[in-house]
Formats: C-alpha cells, structure tokens, sequence
C-alpha cells in the first residue's frame, strides 16, 4: 500500500462509487468510472480529468498501474472524449517504453490533428526525463510495429 495514502485502487473506486450513489461495476476500473461519473465535467475540460488521474496514481497502492493500463488503453481507443483527457495526463508517462507512446502518440495525431499541440508536449516531457532503461522488450517491439503498422494502413 502507498504509504502517503493507504488505500487500494478497488478500495478507492468502490468508495468513489458510493460517493456519486452507485455500485461499483466490476467491469470498470478506477479510471473508467470517474470519466463515466464526471462525463460533462470530462468533456468540458479534460485537463481536469487528467490531473485527478494523476494524483490517484500516486496515491493507490499498486502505483497507478492500474489507471495507466486504462489511459493507455484510451489512447487507443476511437472515444475522443477518453483520448483527450489521456492526452493530458502530463505527470506519468503510459507504456512501458517511449517507442510505443510515440507511436501510439502518433496514431492519435493522424486521427485528430487538433490534439497534436497535447501529443507533442507529452512525448517532448517524456524525452526530457532521460533515456530509457535497456533496450526494447521483444514485447514492446512488437506492439510499435503493430501501431506502426496501423499508420501506414491509415495513411494508404
């Protein structure tokens, strides 16, 4: 557990739940329900969103994997909503290696060239924070070829 907020992100999800007057849905994490709960709020201004996400990855006891996992997941995804407000998360980097959010970063961009200005501000941050560790895992390799791959269909 985080020793300056000893809680479990599930433990946290269900109480967030139960603040805003729902169950908890097992089918959604910490991330998920917070953007579902504040939906206008999150649309409106996702920079909000983000810096709440940021402060809950350090404040659960599995360090935000958890969180991390689903905005990498919304970077992904077709939802702008979600992609926006994962796009501002400034302060934690998503994917385990800088090649796969610069690609991922820049299927984002192709898609929606308005969200260019937040990719490249997130990417510049990461660079800055020093090399990464060791080389790529085959696993992470294969991930960017993948969404190198998306880019050239994308672009055809």
């Amino acid at each position: 557990m985080n020793k300056l907020f000893p809680c479990s992100s599930s433990w946290l999800s269900t109480q967030v739940s139960v603040l805003f007057g729902g169950k908890r849905d097992s089918q959604l994490d910490l991330a998920d329900m917070l953007f579902e709960r504040c939906h206008q709020a999150a649309c409106h201004w996702p920079k909000g969103l983000a810096e709440i996400l940021e402060q809950l990855v350090w404040a659960t006891d599995d360090n935000g994997s958890e969180i991390m996992r689903t905005v990498e997941r919304w970077l992904q995804s077709d939802d702008l909503e979600r992609v926006r407000v994962a796009v501002e998360v400034q302060d934690v980097f998503p994917f385990r290696h800088r090649a796969e959010m610069d690609a991922a970063l820049t299927v984002v961009k192709a898609r929606w060239p308005e969200l260019a200005p937040q990719c490249e501000e997130l990417s510049a941050a990461r660079a800055a924070s020093g090399p990464e560790g060791g080389a790529m895992p085959p696993d992470v390799a294969e991930r960017v070829q993948r969404l190198q791959e998306l880019m050239r269909q994308a672009l055809a």
